[in-house]
């Protein structure tokens, strides 16, 4: 029964949500496991998405403190008997010992049940990424694996990244583009995380990500593309080419003209600005005429950013987003035609949350059709 079903998954994810001790969660999670076992992952995706309720932070070694040298009490004012001083002392000692091993006893016990919840949660993930059981529910996995990507050991890394390029390049997959979204994000996360253990080349997910952009994605996913702008292109801006940034620049552009939110034209628009700040000197091709340089006509359909004349494009997207009828749209196409952004020194630091903050922003005005 849907009604059913929909209220009992709310309820467990509240459960999970609020939790804060950890063992009412490792019942869920063991419960929930058992109950995917049994039936055989033949369930529907919310009995997987309660797991996106869990609140498992990174778990980080616990930093010694630095152990200040404690004033002497003086017994002298307190007029307190030798025995009285020894008995003081004793007292306040172990009072700190029982107060440090109670500490570390609670936080080694909140280590140790986070541990088992992950792997629990990855054994359910890893099982239906490799044996395939449910493509309804690959979705689901993607988006958990994006949330806990920082959790994962590295001993699976290459492994998870390996089923994910096939998984990605296949053409029978299970993934809608939001999931594959996903995880290009968790990709990116284990490689910005990870980037002195594993050496894997990310060149072949760069355009897998590029291909995604064209057909346009919809207007709910615009915050993973915003996510994935972040991840793979400006916080790994020296690893970029110089017909990779450009190639993506000119994307986004081309991708924007389709995006029927003003809101998400914003954010993406805010990206764009930030990508153009990376290299001036690069990114000033883009406003010559398209056969200008070598005369090779920019390959628009080609899905490798490395190889489509990118250097011969031009942004003659934004003359066409000048006409539209929200203001903020016009505004910031006015802003990058006459490059006064570039000395703004707040538009790489901050260029995501403003992008996220246009997206959760009420949107009434959409843009016409070009």
């Amino acid at each position: 029964d849907l009604a059913v079903r929909e209220e009992c998954c709310s309820c467990i994810a509240s459960l999970l949500h609020d939790d804060r001790a950890g063992e009412l969660s490792l019942e869920v999670v063991r419960f929930v496991t058992r109950l995917l076992k049994t039936r055989s992952y033949a369930v529907e995706p919310c009995v997987l998405n309660v797991f996106l309720s869990l609140n498992i932070r990174e778990i980080s070694p616990i930093e010694e403190k630095k152990i200040e040298k404690a004033t002497k009490p003086d017994y002298r004012a307190q007029k307190l008997s030798r025995r009285d001083r020894r008995q003081h002392k004793e007292k306040q000692e172990l009072n700190k010992l029982l107060e440090n091993k109670t500490l570390a006893n609670r936080q080694e016990h909140r280590i140790k049940i986070n541990r088992q919840i992950v792997e629990l949660i990855f054994l359910n993930y890893f099982r239906l990424l490799k044996r395939r059981l449910n493509l309804r529910l690959m979705p689901s996995v993607c988006e958990g694996l994006a949330k806990f990507a920082n959790l994962i050991n590295i001993e699976y890394m290459d492994d998870l990244i390996a089923c994910y390029y096939d998984e990605l390049s296949s053409e029978k997959t299970g993934l809608n583009q939001r999931a594959k979204f996903h995880c290009l994000i968790t990709v990116f996360s284990i490689l910005n995380r990870q980037q002195v253990l594993i050496h894997i080349d990310p060149q072949r997910f760069y355009a897998l990500f590029y291909s995604l952009l064209l057909p346009c994605p919809s207007d709910t996913d615009i915050d993973l593309v915003v996510k994935l702008i972040q991840m793979m292109l400006l916080d790994r801006y020296k690893q970029l080419s110089k017909n990779k940034l450009l190639a993506f620049v000119k994307r986004l552009l081309t991708m924007v003209l389709h995006l029927q939110s003003s809101k998400s034209v914003s954010a993406i628009l805010v990206m764009i600005k930030a990508l153009l700040t990376i290299s001036p000197l690069v990114t000033e091709q883009l406003y010559d005429n398209e056969f200008s340089g070598s005369g090779i006509r920019y390959l628009w359909d080609l899905d490798d950013p490395e190889y489509c004349n990118s250097q011969n494009a031009t942004l003659y997207e934004l003359i066409l987003l000048k006409k539209t009828s929200d203001k903020h749209v016009r505004q910031q196409c006015e802003e990058i035609l006459n490059g006064k952004f570039q000395s703004d020194t707040h538009v790489l630091r901050s260029c995501q949350q403003n992008a996220l903050a246009y997206l959760q922003t009420a949107d009434n005005n959409q843009l016409p059709e070009k």
